[in-house]
C-alpha cells in the first residue's frame, strides 16, 4: 500500500483477472495477476540482468488446494526471459511453523569482490587475470594491441580486468576479446568490451544471439553500452581460427564432441605450449589433492584429451577458466592414465 498500487480489470488467455500494480523503490514495476477466486495466479517483474538487460522474471502459481487450513499452491514455476528455471510440486504447506535452520559456513562468510583481479605471469606477455570466484580471463600481448579471453560477471568485473591490463600493458589496446562460450559467467561482461569498440572472437552460432541480445532495453542498470550504443563487431569461427602479428600465434579451436556447449573454445599458444580451457578440467587449488579416477572419471576430461590428441597440440601446461595453471600431467592423472 506505501507504493501507491493501481488496480485494473483484464483479459489474460480468455479471462478476466485483476491486476494489482506498483513501483517497488522507485524502479521495480510490480504486476501480480489475481483470478475470480481472488488467488494470485502471477507475479511479474523486471530485474537487471549483466547481459540481457531488463530481464522479465515470472512467478506462476497453480494447483490451488487446501493444506491444513490454508489455500495454497501445489505448482510454483519461475520464468526468466520466458523460460522455465525452477519448478516446484508443494505436497504441504504449514502457516508460521518455527523452522531452525543452519547457515552454512559459506553462507555466513563475506561474499569475495567481483573486482578483486589476482595477476599470475604465466609467460613473457601472458597473465592469467584470476577471480576469487568464477571464471577467470587470459591476456596475450602482441606487438600492437592486446588479445583478451574471457568477459565474466558484470561491467564491473571487466572494468577491473580492463584496468589491470592496462597497467600491465600501457601503451596497447585491447583488440580482441576471444568468448569461449555463451554461457552467462563467461558473457556477463561482453557489454563493456563492445562499447569499447573491441571486436569480440566467437564461434559462430553466437553471433545472431549476442547481435539480439546486446540490443535489449537496459533501464533499470544503465550501462556504458547503454549510454553509448554501438553496434557489436564480431569475428566467428566454426572449428579454427588463429590471431597472429609475426610476433606470436594464438589459436582457436573447437572442443568437438563434449557434452557442456556446442561451440566451446580451446585457446592454445603452440610456441608457450599453453593450453586454456573453460569447464572442460576443473582442479581444485595448489596442494589439495586431485579427485580420484578410480570409481567415475569426468567425461569432460576425457574429451578435453582427446581433442589435444586429435588436434596435435603439443601442450606442457594448462590455464583454467575456473581453476588454475597446471602441468598436463595433472590432466592425466584425473583421467587415470600416465604419458
Amino acid at each position: 500500500m506505501a507504493a501507491t498500487p493501481t488496480v485494473a480489470t483484464r483479459t489474460v488467455e480468455g479471462r478476466r483477472v485483476t491486476v494489482v500494480s506498483f513501483t517497488w523503490k522507485g524502479r521495480h514495476r510490480i504486476n501480480g495477476y489475481v483470478n475470480a477466486q481472488n488467488l494470485l495466479e502471477r507475479v511479474e517483474t523486471w530485474m537487471p540482468d549483466p547481459l540481457l538487460g531488463d530481464l522479465l522474471v515470472e512467478h506462476v502459481f497453480s494447483d490451488y488446494r487446501d493444506m491444513g487450513g490454508l489455500r495454497f499452491p501445489g505448482r510454483i514455476v519461475q520464468r526468466q526471459g520466458g523460460f522455465p528455471v525452477l519448478e516446484v510440486t508443494v505436497s504441504d504447506a504449514r502457516a508460521n511453523v518455527a523452522a531452525a535452520i543452519d547457515v552454512p559456513e559459506g553462507a555466513r562468510r563475506p561474499a569475495p569482490r567481483v573486482g578483486q583481479v589476482d595477476v599470475v605471469k604465466v609467460a613473457d606477455g601472458v597473465w592469467l587475470l584470476a577471480a576469487p570466484v568464477g571464471p577467470n580471463s587470459l591476456a596475450v600481448e602482441f606487438r600492437d594491441h592486446v588479445a583478451l579471453v574471457e568477459a565474466p560477471f558484470s561491467e564491473e568485473r571487466s572494468l577491473a580486468v580492463i584496468g589491470e591490463v592496462k597497467t600491465l600493458v600501457p601503451a596497447k589496446p585491447i583488440r580482441y576479446l576471444i568468448n569461449t562460450h555463451h554461457h552467462f559467467d563467461h558473457s556477463s561482461g561482453l557489454r563493456t568490451f563492445v562499447a569499447d569498440g573491441v571486436t569480440i572472437v566467437t564461434h559462430r552460432i553466437n553471433a545472431d544471439y549476442y547481435n539480439r541480445v546486446l540490443k535489449l532495453p537496459r533501464t533499470l542498470s544503465p550501462d556504458r553500452l547503454s549510454a553509448n550504443p554501438r553496434p557489436p563487431r564480431f569475428e566467428t569461427l566454426t572449428d579454427k581460427h588463429v590471431l597472429g602479428d609475426g610476433t606470436r600465434s594464438l589459436e582457436l579451436h573447437r572442443l568437438d564432441g563434449n557434452t557442456h556447449n556446442p561451440g566451446l573454445l580451446l585457446v592454445y599458444l603452440p610456441t608457450e605450449r599453453l593450453l586454456h580451457q573453460a569447464d572442460a578440467f576443473t582442479v581444485p587449488p595448489p596442494g589439495a589433492p586431485l579427485p580420484p579416477a578410480v570409481n567415475m572419471v569426468n567425461a569432460r576430461n576425457l574429451n578435453l584429451l582427446a581433442n589435444i590428441e586429435r588436434l596435435g597440440l603439443q601442450v606442457d601446461r594448462i590455464t583454467a577458466a575456473h581453476g588454475r595453471v597446471m602441468p598436463l600431467a595433472d590432466l592425466w592423472k584425473a583421467v587415470g592414465r600416465t604419458n
